[in-house]
């Protein structure tokens, strides 16, 4: 279609895409299958299975002009949208729940951070909370109180300290999951590490595939 040849245009050249967030209208929202973004994916070590598992390939406009991006519903039917160009919000913004009837919560900033957990822990059972912005923080006060457990897993900067106090005075228990990843900026740049480690080992007993067309 014309707004898929679009879209495809814009994704093929570099730099950053000036777009207004005020503007944006989502068009439709279905399953990832955009190359351009499933390339995205794998930059960030992230498995398509496992943004399958929660994300959608958002088509949007902007000032006429069409993009897609990889989206993340949040609970007031807002979505998180994100490509290699740029990083926004369809209004309204505001958390994401997933609920799984755990007594354990996981607290992630944003939904890489989250996708960057589930890879690392497939199995996990958690239930879980994407602030999606550290400004939406007080919204989670009261319901982290009804959780056995909560960890965090913040940015290693100024901004993820201070939020984690913040978290801290609503819930003192809380535990600090930045500490697995001390040596990076994030969950997602460690993810990215580990990956890059793991190609460098070489093959035993394994049949390298070649990718099918």
């Amino acid at each position: 279609s014309g707004a898929k040849q679009v879209a495809l245009q814009e994704f093929s050249f570099g730099g950053e895409r000036k777009i207004s967030e005020g503007k944006l209208e989502i068009l439709s929202a279905q399953p990832l299958s955009n190359p351009y973004l499933l390339r995205y994916l794998a930059a960030r070590a992230i498995p398509l299975p496992v943004a399958s598992a929660y994300c959608s390939e958002v088509l949007f406009q902007n000032m006429n002009r069409t993009y897609y991006a990889i989206g993340f519903a949040n609970d007031a039917w807002g979505w998180e949208i994100r490509n290699m160009y740029f990083k926004g919000c369809i209004a309204p913004k505001a958390i994401t729940t997933i609920k799984r009837g755990a007594d354990r919560l996981q607290v992630f900033e944003g939904f890489m951070d989250f996708l960057s957990w589930q890879t690392l822990n497939p199995s996990s059972t958690c239930d879980t909370i994407v602030l999606n912005s550290l400004a939406l923080l007080p919204r989670i006060q009261e319901k982290i109180k009804s959780y056995k457990q909560v960890e965090s897993f913040l940015d290693n900067d100024d901004a993820g300290r201070k939020s984690f106090e913040v978290l801290k005075h609503f819930c003192p228990s809380i535990i600090d999951g930045s500490v697995r990843y001390r040596t990076h900026k994030d969950i997602n740049e460690w993810l990215v590490a580990q990956s890059k480690v793991k190609e460098k080992q070489p093959l035993l007993l394994t049949t390298k595939r070649g990718i099918r067309r």
